[in-house]
């Protein structure tokens, strides 16, 4: 069986163990209780961070979702559970507090939704519950403490606005019971049983406490086992209080206002109603260990509460359908028939059990984790085990290595009985329905704590949270490339949720094995590049397109060709003629610079906070997948009513070497072109939408001074000779006056003046800038209105001075015989690019002749490229400005960008095409940085965008 996908990690600030999770569906949200106290909030459309909740004064132990109910329930070691609205994030609704002080953890939650009622399981071996009508739900403000993170922002706003689509498959999310054993999860400690079977004093308080608690001046768990074999206390006595707990003076119970409500009192903390657990709601000695787990199941349509505790023992007690009371005494699960085990059995006998950790179901079949890496499988019809695994292989590691490591901490059962087990060692194992190990990765560095199944959108996920301040979310139904088409076509809806999903799940994936080719333009990864065109190739033959290498300039990349054919239009000649759409982009990358840089490896893409990392993601491998797939998915629906020819490059961040005559040696493969769509470029922030209307022009040039002599020495030869470092430098400052403008004569004359439309897009780009990202706008440059800053860096020209090389050893005291410096000219419409060439070759050659220097200049243009200028006013520029509003929900920026793209005016002048240049990116994707980065939701929906487009675009009538 094959890894399950890996679709993101979502971390907090507090750099904590996540001990526990729950998810809400229907609302699209993650829940992450943090060891220190605070429960971290996801977007489970996004994966962005949303908010956190904040109350619990230690860790949070356990979470329990009521869907019926919007509820969520939180336990913590601070023994208490807050019971929060998951509709509004606010204060938390109530808090549940035991009658008394002493009951230490509270460890496991278990909710019944027909009674109302809530239960719990506490440190001190008991099991209470409380009842919570649905008048106590009320909704409070919105929590004002959020995660300092501009994507938190920017998915609250989405939340509240409701513009991502809430499409949610109804079934039931089973929330992780965690069991933690300490702060240090690798140093955990539980109470074990020993050879006769007597349970032991658990030796160490899990989290450490904050407050005394007089439980642990009381009697140890073997000492009461004593106790109660002599006679001295009754164990099925109900009478028996929790005031029998201290040796000393027992703890004073609580005054309540109200002691017959099951709402307890009126009694406010930090402005949070308390609700007081009544006394008599308590099973005291529930069982002879702490309570780590507790589970609802139904047998005969009526609930039952499974209990696990620190004593290795698993009880089953009815509930009284009137009160919600538990009934005395529970039935307790006995393994004492013979065990059939599906892994290899180690010197452990089956009977030695440490402490029952974590409980699943599916139907009537249970599942118990233990300490020390035991699963039972329970019949509950029959009340027998019926299997016991093993969550390790005891021939690979010494029973020393094993301590603490393979405790089952977590399990979750799938509804096709596929199970997933946690353990303390961060491995994660998956059994089929029939009991057997078919898989086993490592999922977290540290322990795996907690676990759950969720349906979202149509996907089956499995999230994992650990003690390395991560929750991990899994794609489980990963359907097979082979079966992709087949599913699509048999969907009975185009916009079925499963099967977008799918296409990005398997986008991603692509994305991922495209990313770990280090295709970087430059000699010595010439292979890398050859390699990731040829995945490229296969994956677009596997998405339905015609597709072949072309040979790019003699030793450099080849480019990759992909015909998609839309449906033919002959049959209906009322129809349109079918337009035919070229797509640019690029698969070659910069270099990664310093790994030390990096927070993970360049060419390892990995997913945090619905946020992916990798070199390329952004520029441009992410973008060029996004647009494949979205053509693929109109084609597997029959919806592809153009032809679409991608064409993709592998010496783009080169100078798009050998690209201008591969083109024109293939234009007729290509074909004739109606319109081109890049994607290339970023937003102007990270949370509205842009497109790219103009880019410069650039013109890449080095300037150098050769004497005749040789490196001359300073005190021998300085003041007697032109020395070409300073006749380079005379010449070079006369380019520019002192305010920075550039002395070419007629220089400015072909610069295009503002129109009254441009005008009022900077208006509009001026007014969100203000209101939004200004600060950061303006960051580096030293023009502090925003609106002269757009235009000095979009459209007007620019000189700048990069470098200066000289030859000789790097001395003080050396005068080099020569010296060189690249300079670069940005150019705007309408400058003419023959003009400013022949212009700054010939002032250059001016200014040196006036030096009556002995040295020479040599000056060589390495590199032009041409400016562009789109029409935001065009059909097909419309026709792609619709459909970024109807995917979004905004309307997109207009903007420009002050770099420059060579093929765009290329592919524009040979094909006779207008071009639209739709980026994918936010100002924060660091594309050429180390970190470089992009949002799944960007992906996700610039395909969705790119997929409207391409319909508008059959329906784009000629001008």
């Amino acid at each position: 069986m094959s890894p399950l996908t890996l679709l993101t990690t979502l971390s907090s600030r507090d750099k904590q163990s996540i001990l526990s999770i729950a998810t809400d569906h229907e609302a699209g949200h993650v829940f992450g209780g943090s060891q220190s106290g605070d429960i971290h909030v996801w977007s489970l459309h996004t994966y962005f961070p949303v908010t956190r909740l904040v109350g619990h004064q230690t860790s949070v132990l356990c979470l329990l979702i009521s869907l019926e109910r919007s509820l969520l329930f939180s336990s913590s070691g601070d023994t208490t559970v807050r019971v929060w609205d998951t509709r509004c994030f606010g204060n938390a609704l109530c808090i549940i507090k035991p009658p008394i002080d002493s009951c230490g953890d509270v460890l496991s939650l278990a909710w019944c939704n027909r009674m109302d009622t809530l239960y719990l399981g506490f440190q001190d071996a008991s099991i209470q519950w409380i009842h919570l009508p649905p008048s106590k739900t009320g909704c409070t403000a919105r929590v004002t403490v959020t995660e300092d993170d501009s994507s938190a922002q920017l998915t609250s706003e989405l939340t509240r606005t409701n513009s991502i689509p809430l499409s949610h498959d109804k079934c039931p999310v089973e929330s992780a019971l965690v069991r933690s054993n300490s702060s240090n999860c690798s140093s955990a400690r539980l109470s074990t049983r020993s050879a006769t079977s007597h349970p032991q004093n658990i030796p160490c308080y899990p989290f450490g406490r904050s407050q005394h608690h007089k439980f642990f001046d009381s009697l140890s768990q073997a000492d009461l086992l004593k106790a109660l074999r002599r006679g001295e206390i009754s164990y099925s006595n109900s009478s028996y209080s929790h005031s029998h707990l201290s040796i000393g003076s027992p703890p004073t119970l609580r005054e309540l206002q109200d002691s017959t409500s099951s709402s307890g009192s009126n009694y406010r903390e930090d402005g949070i109603k308390v609700l007081f657990i009544e006394q008599e709601n308590s099973v005291t000695y529930a069982h002879f260990g702490y309570i780590y787990c507790l589970l609802f199941v139904h047998l005969e349509d009526r609930p039952v509460l499974v209990s696990g505790s620190g004593d290795s023992t698993i009880k089953v007690w009815m509930i009284d359908s009137n009160s919600g009371a538990l009934k005395l005494p529970a039935k307790q699960l006995n393994s004492s028939s013979s065990i059939l085990s599906t892994t290899p059995v180690t010197n452990q006998s089956c009977e030695e059990l440490g402490a029952a950790l974590t409980l699943a179901a599916r139907g009537s079949t249970l599942y118990s984790g233990y300490q020390d890496g035991l699963i039972k499988i329970w019949d509950l019809e029959t009340f027998t085990c019926i299997r016991t695994l093993f969550h390790r292989d005891s021939h690979k590691t010494s029973e020393k290595c094993l301590k603490n490591l393979t405790d089952v901490l977590t399990m979750t059962v799938l509804d096709n009985g596929d199970m997933f087990s946690g353990c303390s060692g961060g491995l994660v194992i998956r059994w089929n329905s029939s009991f057997q190990r078919v898989l086993k990765w490592k999922a977290h560095q540290g322990s795996t704590m907690a676990s759950l199944s969720a349906m979202h959108q149509g996907r089956r996920l499995v999230l994992t949270g650990g003690s390395d301040n991560a929750i991990k979310i899994w794609g489980v139904y990963g359907m097979p490339e082979s079966d992709f088409e087949t599913a699509i076509a048999n969907s009975e809806s185009k916009d079925q949720p499963v099967m977008a999903f799918q296409g990005n799940e398997l986008m991603f994936r692509h994305l991922s094995q495209l990313v770990s080719y280090p295709s970087i333009s430059s000699e010595d990864h010439r292979e890398d590049c050859r390699q990731a065109a040829l995945y490229l190739k296969k994956t677009l033959i596997k998405l339905g397109a015609d597709t072949r290498l072309l040979p790019g300039k003699p030793g450099r990349n080849p480019l990759v060709l992909a015909t998609f054919t839309g449906k033919s239009s002959v049959s209906s000649p009322t129809v349109l003629p079918k337009r035919r759409v070229l797509y640019y982009g690029h698969y070659d990358v910069v270099q990664p610079g310093n790994p030390k840089d990096w927070k993970t490896p360049a060419f390892d893409m990995s997913g945090k906070n619905g946020w992916l990392y990798g070199r390329g993601v952004s520029d441009n491998k992410g973008p060029t997948l996004a647009v494949a797939f979205a053509i693929s998915t109109l084609l597997d629906q029959r919806s592809l009513d153009v032809d679409v020819v991608m064409l993709v490059e592998g010496e783009e961040e080169t100078g798009s070497m050998g690209f201008h005559r591969a083109v024109q040696e293939n234009k007729a493969l290509i074909g004739e072109i109606d319109v081109i769509l890049v994607s290339n470029s970023s937003w102007l922030g990270d949370e509205t939408p842009c497109m790219t209307f103009g880019l410069r022009g650039v013109i890449h040039a080095t300037v150098k001074v050769t004497s005749p002599q040789p490196d001359l020495h300073s005190g021998m030869h300085g003041g007697v000779v032109h020395e070409p470092v300073m006749d380079l430098v005379r010449v070079l400052s006369s380019l520019v006056d002192s305010s920075g403008q550039i002395q070419m004569e007629g220089f400015y004359d072909g610069v295009k003046p503002i129109c009254e439309v441009e005008n009022e897009l900077y208006d509009r780009i001026v007014e969100h800038l203000q209101a939004t990202e200004n600060s950061d706008f303006l960051r580096h440059s030293s023009l502090h209105d925003i609106r002269q800053n757009l235009l000095a860096k979009w459209r007007q020209p620019a000189l700048s001075l990069h470098k200066v090389d000289v030859t000789g050893p790097a001395h003080s005291t050396v005068i080099p015989s020569s010296a060189q410096a690249s300079v670069s000219i940005r150019i705007v419409p309408n400058q003419k690019m023959s003009q400013i060439t022949s212009s700054f070759i010939q002032f250059l050659e001016k200014s040196f002749q006036s030096l009556n220097s002995g040295n020479a200049l040599q000056i060589e243009l390495n590199q032009t490229t041409d400016w562009w200028l789109g029409d935001p006013k065009d059909p097909y520029s419309k026709a792609i400005d619709e459909s970024i509003e109807e995917e979004w929900g905004v309307k997109p920026l207009w903007i420009r960008e002050g770099g420059s793209i060579p093929s765009i005016p290329f592919l524009e002048n040979e094909f006779e095409a207008k071009a639209v240049h739709f980026p994918m990116g936010s100002a924060t994707d660091a594309a050429h940085l180390p970190n470089e980065r992009i949002r799944m939701l960007n992906l996700e929906k610039g395909s969705n965008v790119v997929a409207k487009f391409l319909k508008k675009v059959s329906q784009v009538k000629n001008s």
